[in-house]
């Protein structure tokens, strides 16, 4: 349903950059599209595949209850994710015509940033945390805790991540697909070694920043070289 509700989103902004882009694309731009299409759908996949390999350990483990609970979480998180795709959409042709970091982003500065942040990390996290427990408490007393902590570490990541999508330019989109192929593998080391489901959540969400972060620097890093 999800995928289906981001449909016209992404009908939208192809339909924008391809206005933006009329005259300009040509039949030699195409093996490029060809080289790269694998490469980000790949990096989509093991990006979009982390709550899926969470929600599946605890279900191999049979413990209902907090797959149950999980997947309350991730139900009720859907409109903040179309709200951030929807975002990603809008910014992406700015980013990709963009002559630096600093100028994709610059028009956006005062705008997005506090509304945004504050949203994506605290309102979101909380007013979500708070219906869930409302709903849910009483059969699931951990759901509310769970979302607010699971939205705020995402929350995180992803305002970080809407900065690191200097990655969808040229050669860097293997940076972002060695860094969605390490938290993909991050989260798998944890829910192996972690039986707790409520540690497992926590910590597997915990990964998300830090990833963003370290694929942060090393973009002001390749940048700062380019210099």
């Amino acid at each position: 349903d999800l995928l289906l509700a981001q449909l016209p989103v992404h009908m939208f902004a192809f339909a924008r950059l391809a206005r933006a882009l009329r005259g300009q694309a040509t039949l030699r731009h195409l093996p490029p599209m060809i080289r790269t299409a694998p490469v980000m759908f790949l990096s989509s996949a093991l990006f979009n595949a982390v709550p899926v390999v969470m929600q599946q350990t605890m279900y191999g483990r049979s413990q209902i209850e907090a797959t149950a609970m999980f997947g309350i979480v991730l139900l009720f998180s859907a409109p903040v994710v179309l709200m951030v795709a929807t975002l990603r959409m809008h910014l992406l042709p700015h980013v990709l015509g963009a002559g630096s970091r600093a100028e994709a982003f610059r028009p956006y500065r005062g705008k997005l940033v506090a509304p945004f942040v504050g949203m994506i990390v605290v309102f979101a996290p909380l007013s979500v945390g708070a219906f869930i427990h409302v709903i849910y408490g009483a059969d699931h007393p951990h759901a509310g805790v769970i979302a607010v902590a699971y939205l705020s570490l995402t929350g995180v990541a992803t305002c970080i991540g809407l900065l690191n999508m200097w990655c969808q330019r040229g050669n860097l989109i293997y940076a972002e697909l060695i860094a969605n192929a390490a938290r993909f593998a991050a989260v798998g080391a944890v829910c192996y070694f972690v039986d707790d489901p409520l540690r497992m959540i926590v910590s597997s969400a915990a990964i998300y920043p830090i990833i963003e972060l370290a694929l942060f620097v090393f973009l002001a890093f390749h940048g700062s070289r380019r210099k």
